[in-house]
């Protein structure tokens, strides 16, 4: 098998969609010798930030000495991005290796036991890190909490859980605290939760009533302070010392704040040194600076919540009149999206989110988007929705947003046009 075999097979688990539920990925992983026991789990859930408190988190943990697995998703760059060991991605032969074990047993399965792409991928992922016997594993959800397939860990160091807002409301619940109700279910018995500062009144209050039922004790982070945003990264003030990101936003403030909470509570030896190293990490297309001049930034939030962030970082780096590109999935609150960041706009190129059924239509998109940024334009194709907001920024900046899957596909593209 070689790792375009490899990368098939795994993909042709998407037939049996998303479904929540343990029973599935259980029964993969005992045929697999239960890989996931023994591993050191950091398990975070959320909305918005995850990944970048993951990494913030693992990051820490490689500059003090430690061996640490990342296991992320969806990836930006490319597939292995989401399996990581100290910031090296899974070897394609290790990935090759590890999908030939899995499909040995997927042979044998009826199509009840049949498992997900996304738990044929975690379970990857545990035998990875079980082999190469790291002493910590930073894990994010993939979806919701209870009924996500790395809901298996039994016993976390901590379970971290970041900003929760409405995102997947037909799966996850139409309100704040269904939500949160679900991304609870990491919460194990006896085993300490840290959220967000910024968490919502709402969320804070079922996160409470979980940890009681648990007998988790509950740690809120610390409000960062002195908050300063610049083109080069975000810095502010955490119990009188001073913190730099290389990550853009207020909201990266308070993604470090958790990180840092989240370590102190887990127990981990770590030095402040490491903490300054580990929080410089950056991470693909979150409000990523591909160019100077012109400006253009690249950002893979998609709902309300993320694009608020993006607004309010836009707003703090003074910027006016720009030009957006736009790619979205049509199951998002689209319209919420835009409105949200149009005031910052003058015009937009709409495009479609090229390989992916569940992506809106340019044409249907740019229609909606004409109502809040009337100068709107839709594009057959990531080169030519390029080449359009070049033309219309007249050397101003430009902002692609509204899609990690989007991110993903045009990152490169603009790097090369730009550079």
């Amino acid at each position: 098998m070689n790792i375009r075999d490899a990368l098939e097979y795994i993909h042709s688990f998407s037939k049996f969609g998303s479904k929540l539920g343990l029973e599935r990925m259980r029964l993969l992983l005992k045929k697999l010798n239960n890989p996931e026991k023994n591993l050191n789990f950091f398990h975070i859930a959320g909305t918005n930030g995850k990944g970048s408190t993951a990494l913030f988190i693992e990051r820490t943990l490689t500059s003090g000495g430690y061996r640490c697995g990342l296991y992320i998703s969806p990836y930006v760059v490319e597939f292995r991005e989401r399996i990581q060991i100290g910031g090296e991605y899974i070897p394609e032969d290790k990935l090759c290796y590890y999908v030939n074990q899995i499909k040995q047993i997927t042979d044998s399965l009826s199509p009840e036991e049949m498992p997900t792409e996304f738990e044929v991928i975690t379970a990857v992922a545990f035998l990875y890190f079980r082999d190469e016997k790291v002493d910590y594993c930073v894990t994010e959800v993939g979806l919701g909490g209870r009924g996500d397939a790395t809901n298996v860990i039994e016993n976390p160091l901590v379970s971290v859980i970041t900003k929760i807002d409405l995102d997947h409301t037909e799966i996850l619940g139409d309100t704040i605290e269904k939500i949160t109700a679900e991304k609870c279910g990491i919460i194990k018995k006896n085993r300490p939760v840290v959220t967000t500062v910024s968490q919502s009144a709402e969320s804070v209050s079922e996160i409470l009533e979980f940890c009681k039922k648990n007998n988790s004790e509950l740690t809120v982070s610390e409000k960062p302070t002195d908050i300063k945003i610049t083109k080069s990264g975000t810095e502010f003030s955490l119990g009188g010392k001073c913190y730099k990101t290389a990550m853009l936003g207020y909201h990266q403030a308070y993604n470090a704040a958790l990180a840092i909470s989240a370590l102190s509570v887990s127990g981990v030896k770590i030095k402040d040194s490491d903490i300054e190293k580990g929080l410089l990490a950056v991470m693909p297309a979150r409000a990523e600076v591909i160019n100077n001049t012109p400006f253009v930034l690249l950002d893979g939030g998609h709902n309300p919540a993320g694009a608020a962030a993006l607004a309010n970082l836009i707003y703090e780096l003074n910027i006016n009149s720009a030009t957006a590109i736009i790619g979205m999935m049509a199951d998002k609150d689209v319209e919420s999206v835009i409105k949200t960041v149009a005031p910052y706009f003058i015009n937009a190129v709409c495009v479609r989110v090229e390989g992916n059924p569940r992506s809106m239509k340019a044409e249907e998109l740019a229609a909606l988007s004409k109502g809040y940024i009337q100068n709107t334009l839709a594009a057959p194709d990531y080169d030519s929705a390029i080449k359009y907001a070049e033309n219309l920024s007249n050397g101003g900046p430009i902002i692609c947003l509204g899609s990690l899957y989007l991110a993903g596909d045009i990152r490169e593209k603009l790097k090369k046009y730009f550079k």
